[in-house]
């Protein structure tokens, strides 16, 4: 279950970083999600197209310039590598949009959004999402799966430039590779 938590918090990241680039501000926010491990909450900072992402017992940091996602352990000091390729970036709604429908403006943290539903193509597959743009900072604040199976919804962010450092792997930190299974 940890590991699938990892992947998925990456491509949100994909997400996020993806998504941001087109955006002049960097910015933190708490975040809320759910899904099928549950509920999560953490902590969120993006500058450029790079994500941090905190929760209770793991920081994913997404680089989109080196095309990397690094899931950091620190209880262990340890972090992983996972290579983010074109069909993740793709997976995760940031490529291949091929309709928008605006659905009208609706509150989300007491704040008018516009609502939208977006498909996205991927060899032959579609897929669909809801998304809420706050217009006073051209982004999205919720994301959502149409059927209801997931959601990630951002609150109380603070625009500004966020420290360099925090998307860095942290000095002395071992990368941890799974070893090899051979039958």
């Amino acid at each position: 279950m940890f590991g699938r938590m990892m992947v998925v918090v990456g491509i949100l990241g994909c997400v996020i970083g993806a998504s941001h680039q087109a955006l002049a501000n960097d910015f933190s926010a708490d975040m809320i999600g759910q899904g099928e491990e549950g509920v999560f909450q953490g902590k969120m900072y993006v500058r450029g197209g790079n994500v941090r992402m905190e929760m209770a017992q793991m920081i994913t940091i997404t680089r989109m310039d080196q095309k990397v996602v690094w899931m950091i352990m620190p209880s262990e000091g340890m972090y992983m590598e996972h290579p983010i390729t074109p069909r993740d970036v793709i997976a995760s709604g940031t490529a291949g949009e091929t309709e928008r429908k605006p659905l009208g403006s609706e509150a989300v943290n007491g704040k008018a959004a516009d609502k939208f539903e977006v498909t996205y193509d991927y060899e032959g597959e579609s897929s669909t999402v809801y998304e809420w743009i706050d217009p006073s900072l051209g982004m999205p604040v919720k994301i959502a799966a149409v059927d209801g199976s997931w959601s990630m919804e951002y609150q109380n962010i603070q625009t500004g430039p966020q420290e360099e450092s925090l998307f860095e792997v942290p000095e002395g930190y071992q990368k941890f590779a799974m070893p090899s299974m051979s039958y």
